[in-house]
């Protein structure tokens, strides 16, 4: 792409003679900015709601005291970029946006029972996020056997999450979300890049691949022009081929992408290994082609020596009845006792087919021998017969250029032909004929020539190539796509094309390229460079999204109102296309409409009496959350009331105060006119009593039997029992501690248990989140928890 690289004409004199595939069956380079703009592109247009692994549903450790509750959490698809251009430590990375879901951290100090201590719910406004790095010398590409194309998950490294979890960092974190990953089964640790669609193509069909990133030439100087270009290389194993070796930074391997010549851009190009091209697809088309038992020789050359096909085996026989009257003499002749049969294995020079830059060369030189016998029969004059042999010489050449039609496939044209035949009598006849005046040698090649070489040239022009159709490997990083278009191809050894990455998705961007935005809320979408004649569309991601907002001509967005959005969000796709220099392009963006601006974390927390909670909260499209107490009188504060972040202080402990009591953090987006609450559960006492869901309880029908764990395992509340709904989002709580959610259930409920002992009560709570369907798994595995983990811990109960 850019003119620091090496020419077209450079590439070609340093690829003449020579494979540069190191022993793969084909290498691949992609422009490394393009590569990833495209790959955003593809992103943005696959995207579903749909994560393309299972929601996660599962418990980690973040201390040696607290367990963090995973429930329905959801990973979007990975978004792939290559971070780097160096073929020592290659690198890619992987992100992938956490969208939704919910984390309880279960806390379970030492001698006391556990209980529920925090919650949080993942909403994308905030931007919570999972990044890997891939290690490109350890990460294998693969192909399926139904052509799924992707790349091993578990392989990478570095994962990082850009939040903390208890006592757990954001690479903690991150190592957390690796063991599980780890532990996926084997085909959803692939992420897919798509899948190979059509016909899969004998030879040319990809099996797997490597992949690694180069530097362009000059690139690695800050004050280059260029600096931060490069490729990304993929080596392909092709169908029974086998993996080859890596070009290092000591190697000589040059620059793919040719510099920009003649108004042509180029932004990748492809090599088909010189074995695969002459050995695979040529040996056995030419062969059929040719007939008459034609074999080439087996392959022996090494990994870096351009191969040629030479023949071993076959030959073509001339089985014609010559007769060559004389000149002077009707009653003289000479006639051939043998057909010249010209072998393919000449030790002259064997038939051949090989590299010619522009496409490729057929050559072949041999000479033989064919017996013949000369009568002269005339009354009164003479009576002789003679016999000799008669030496045939064949020299043949053929080329043909290497041309690409429409669809990018490489086909062979006839350029030339040339048969050279020449037939020599032996001396000692030649000198009798001609002493007879009656024969020549010109006279009898001629009238041979006229007989033998119209059946040669009918057997070698049978000669012929296959059209080469390398779609599945060009485009194996982006399948389904014609993402390498090609327009120039040269076969100096290997066989060389040079193209540009899809111009239609790679010439022009959409900014913003990802916003959120609230229901009926507007953005405004531009081009870049701006285009002639756009137009703009707006489409769904999910099926059943009726209401996806509208668009005008301007690239004015406005969002769908909130009672359309299902779950509270709705992801669009905005595109514009139009016209670049007289070519058409188009860019796409995303738009995720969310019926809550603000995300506030933790949404639940527990916090004993004069202690701080840092909460955090942010607002759709920025702007500063304002923080506030519902209930002031309960005597908490609050450090600041506006910004990012917030600490409350819980009053202290006082006999006045409730023994534990709900205190409601409300965080305002001013702009929006909306308020969201943050709950903290305040212990203004000790709690002993582990509170769970029973065994028999369903939660899917939006009930459940609330139980105290004694020593002797879980019981339903005794009549002397207190059970009291802190927090209820409309649910009901009977005396015995049956919980029933209301309709149209979102939150939490909150229940506290309190029984009533002789010198002490034993007071207990249970968070609920609701739905209780949605939720299910979540309730049953924090309860199981908790009583497995304080039944020792327990008081006793009647």
């Amino acid at each position: 792409m850019s003119n620091n690289n090496h020419s077209v004409d450079e590439l070609l004199a340093w690829l003449d003679g020579k494979s540069k595939t190191y022993g793969w069956g084909a290498v691949v380079a992609y422009d490394r900015r393009r590569t990833n703009r495209l790959l955003d592109q593809l992103y943005i247009e696959r995207f579903n709601s749909k994560s393309f692994l299972p929601l996660i549903n599962e418990t980690m450790e973040s201390s040696a005291y607290s367990k963090e509750h995973l429930t329905n959490l959801k990973l979007s698809a990975p978004r792939l970029a290559f971070s780097n251009a160096d073929l020592e430590s290659s690198r890619s990375t992987l992100t992938m946006d956490f969208v939704g879901g919910m984390i309880m951290t279960e806390l379970a100090a030492s001698g006391a029972p556990a209980r529920i201590d925090r919650i949080l719910k993942i909403l994308p406004v905030g931007g919570p996020q999972l990044t890997m790095v891939m290690d490109l010398r350890q990460v294998s590409g693969t192909v399926g056997t139904v052509g799924e194309v992707g790349l091993s998950i578990a392989e990478g490294r570095e994962f990082k999450a850009n939040f903390v979890l208890g006592d757990l960092s954001q690479e903690q974190v991150g190592s957390r979300f690796k063991v599980l990953f780890e532990e996926l089964e084997d085909h959803q640790k692939i992420f897919p890049l798509g899948e190979l669609t059509g016909d899969l193509n004998g030879p040319l069909t990809p099996e797997a691949f490597a992949i690694r990133t180069m530097p362009a030439p000059g690139a690695t100087r800050a004050s280059a022009n260029n600096y931060g270009d490069g490729a990304v290389l993929l080596f392909v194993r092709l169908k029974g081929g086998t993996s080859g070796d890596y070009p290092g930074k000591g190697s000589g391997f040059k620059y793919l992408i040719p510099a920009d010549k003649n108004g042509k851009e180029y932004t990748g190009s492809m090599l088909l290994s010189s074995r695969t091209l002459f050995d695979q697809l040529l040996r056995e088309h030419a062969e059929s082609a040719v007939g008459q038992g034609l074999k080439f020789a087996p392959y022996t050359g090494g990994i870096d020596i351009a191969w040629r096909l030479a023949a071993n085996a076959g030959s073509i026989s001339c089985d014609v009845d010559i007769t060559v009257p004389g000149q002077n003499s009707p009653d003289a002749s000479c006639n051939l006792k043998s057909s010249p049969g010209f072998a393919f294995n000449s030790s002259k020079s064997p038939y051949t087919v090989q590299a010619n830059a522009m496409g490729l060369s057929v050559t072949w030189n041999v000479e033989v021998g064919a017996d013949y016998k000369y009568k002269a029969d005339k009354p009164g004059w003479w009576d002789e017969n003679k016999e000799g042999v008669m030496a045939c010489s064949l020299a043949w050449s053929s080329g043909f250029d290497a041309r690409l039609d429409a669809q990018g496939v490489v086909y062979f044209e006839p350029k030339t032909d040339d048969l050279k035949l020449s037939f020599k009598i032996d001396e000692y006849l030649d000198g009798f004929l001609t002493g007879h005046n009656d024969f020549d040698d010109r006279s009898v090649s001629m009238r041979v020539q006229e007989k033998v070489k119209p059946l040669l040239v009918s057997y070698l022009k049978k000669f012929s190539a296959p059209n080469v159709d390398t779609f599945l490997i060009r485009n194996l990083l982006f399948p389904g796509q014609n993402a390498l278009q090609l327009h120039d191809v040269y076969v100096p050894g290997d066989l060389a094309l040079f193209g540009h990455i899809d111009p239609l998705r790679t010439s022009a961007a959409v900014s913003p390229q990802q916003v959120n935005l609230q229901p009926g809320g507007t953005q405004k979408f531009t081009l870049e460079p701006a285009l002639s004649g756009v137009t703009w569309s707006v489409r769904n991601t999910d099926p059943g999204e009726a209401d996806v907002g509208t668009i005008d001509a301007s690239g004015s967005y406005k969002a769908p109102a909130a009672n359309t959005l299902k779950e509270g969000y709705r992801t669009v796709v905005v595109t514009g296309k139009g016209k670049l220099d007289g070519q058409d392009v188009s860019a796409s963006a995303l738009v995720s409409v969310m019926a809550s601006t603000i995300s506030v974390s933790p949404i639940f927390q527990v916090c004993g009496a004069g202690d701080n909670v840092t909460l955090t909260a942010a607002i759709m499209g920025g702007g500063n959350p304002a923080w506030s107490l519902k209930t002031p009188a309960l005597g908490g504060k609050l450090s600041t009331t506006t910004g990012a972040e917030c600490v409350y202080t819980a009053a202290a402990s006082s006999a006045d105060r409730a023994k534990i009591y709900i205190e409601a953090i409300q965080v305002k987006n001013a702009a929006a006119n909306e308020t969201v609450e943050a709950l903290l559960l305040v212990l203004n006492t000790l709690i002993n009593l582990p509170v769970v869901i029973s065994e028999a309880s369903k939660p899917e029908t939006g009930q459940v039997q609330l139980q105290a764990v004694g020593k002797n395992g879980p019981v339903n509340p005794p009549p002397d029992a207190t059970c009291t709904l802190l927090v209820s989002g409309g649910g009901t709580l009977s005396p015995s501690g049956v919980f029933t959610e209301p309709a149209n259930a979102n939150g939490f409920a909150v229940v506290s248990v309190v029984i009533p002992g002789n010198f002490s009560d034993d007071i207990g709570f249970i968070v609920l989140p609701l739905p209780l369907s949605t939720y299910a798994d979540i309730s049953r595995r924090v309860s199981d928890s908790i009583q497995a983990h304080s039944r020792a811990f327990a008081p006793d109960l009647p």
